[in-house]
């Protein structure tokens, strides 16, 4: 059962977990698919498109910068008017987005296709995870987030390394193709499985003034103001490295891109393993406690990842455990934000996918950087190791953890 809130009144709404956890699981795949398609095959398309590296991998930018800006405008509109609508017109466009680039004949062409992801991408993830908060009470969310997170690692798991495979023998295009093909079929079982909610917003104003109550309510909480901002300094960490994870294994280890997809099998079995620990560690031991140690240990394995190249085997196994840090981290954070303004759950997810996409821009700008100065993956690791523990050090000083509701 769960309490949606519409105005002053508090209803009660039949939502069968064994119904909607199977949606959210879906849409979270997709959403994190759309994020991975392009490390793997960012040679190709430099080579295909004739453009630099560092050129190709602003194409990470093209989707995150207006993810980043998109999810700010649209992070009321889930609380009044219910997810499953912006669930609805999130996966639609991404799946238009996908087959938009399939079919570019040029970089330009595919930059404008990766911006149509970002504002897609800025409409469903929010209200899919907003949802997890709404179904499922706080001492169970661990375990629930942990299911659609772990979705999200299946994409990397399964995925992303099929499409990998795809594109190394025809063209990187076939990747897109698989990701669109399946955003069509989670479009359909969306409109027809998930339930249409009543919207939770717990004002009665409307329009800006909406926005602005529901602003305020996020940011007038220190604690989801430190919850930001470690999401952010993740995302510059995580997103950056995994832009230039396809690449600098190409380059460092001599590798083709059809070999690449054992590679992010093993990245996305890691971090499968580190969500499921995650929700249950975050419902044993807090989430706070458990988010703060999976990004100490994920800063300082990336920082000897990059540097300790002499060995693939030894750069595989840091890999992995990086990637179990990252899963931890994600299932935990995530549980953790959306009981941190229940009352504005959408606009304080949406908040906390845009600023993850604006740490995605900052983290591949710097990477881009770099590697244009310093032709090296050295300094990208020591730079994605700091951007995590300070990340840990936000989360441990200045975040709040609510505690656990009461067993039902």
């Amino acid at each position: 059962m769960v309490k949606v809130l519409t105005g002053s009144t508090t209803l009660t709404q039949a939502a069968p977990p064994k119904v909607v956890l199977p949606v959210l699981c879906l849409c979270s795949f997709s959403v994190i698919f759309n994020l991975r398609v392009l490390g793997p095959v960012l040679v190709d398309i430099s080579r295909d498109l004739n453009v630099t590296i560092a050129k190709a991998g602003s194409l990470a930018v093209a989707y995150s910068l207006p993810f980043t800006i998109a999810a700010l405008f649209v992070a009321p509109l889930s609380d009044r008017f219910g997810r499953r609508l912006m669930m609805l017109l999130g996966i639609s466009t991404l799946a238009l987005a996908a087959f938009g680039a399939v079919l570019a004949p040029s970089f330009e062409a595919l930059f404008l296709a990766r911006v149509l992801a970002g504002l897609g991408g800025a409409v469903l993830q929010p209200a899919t995870m907003a949802s997890v908060g709404d179904y499922f009470p706080y001492n169970e969310r661990g375990r629930a987030m942990s299911w659609v997170i772990g979705a999200t690692t299946m994409s990397t798991v399964v995925g992303v390394p099929v499409g990998t495979f795809l594109a190394g023998i025809f063209s990187w295009r076939w990747i897109f193709a698989l990701l669109g093909i399946i955003l069509l079929i989670a479009t359909v079982i969306v409109i027809i499985l998930f339930p249409d909610g009543n919207r939770t917003t717990t004002t009665d104003t409307k329009g800006l003034d909406e926005y602005k109550s529901n602003f305020k309510r996020v940011l007038r909480e220190p604690s989801a103001i430190a919850t930001l901002i470690s999401t952010c300094l993740f995302g510059m960490f995580w997103h950056g490295w995994n832009t230039f994870s396809g690449a600098f294994f190409i380059q460092t280890f001599s590798l083709s891109t059809k070999e690449l997809a054992p590679i992010i099998v093993l990245q996305g079995s890691g971090t499968f393993t580190g969500s499921y620990l995650g929700g249950v560690l975050s419902d044993r031991i807090g989430k706070k406690n458990t988010m703060s140690i999976g990004l100490l240990l994920g800063g300082i394995i990336i920082t000897l990842l990059t540097n300790l190249t002499f060995s693939l085997w030894l750069t595989l196994a840091l890999m992995v455990l990086m990637s179990i840090n990252a899963g931890i981290r994600f299932t935990s954070e995530n549980a953790l934000a959306t009981e941190q303004v229940p009352d504005a759950r959408g606009t304080m997810m949406a908040m906390d996918a845009s600023t993850l996409q604006l740490g995605s821009v900052l983290g591949s700008s710097a990477g881009s950087l770099m590697i244009g100065s310093f032709s090296s993956y050295s300094p990208l690791g020591f730079a994605f190791g700091t951007f995590s523990l300070l990340s840990s050090v936000a989360t441990r000083f200045f975040v709040r953890e609510k505690i656990a509701d009461p067993p039902s």
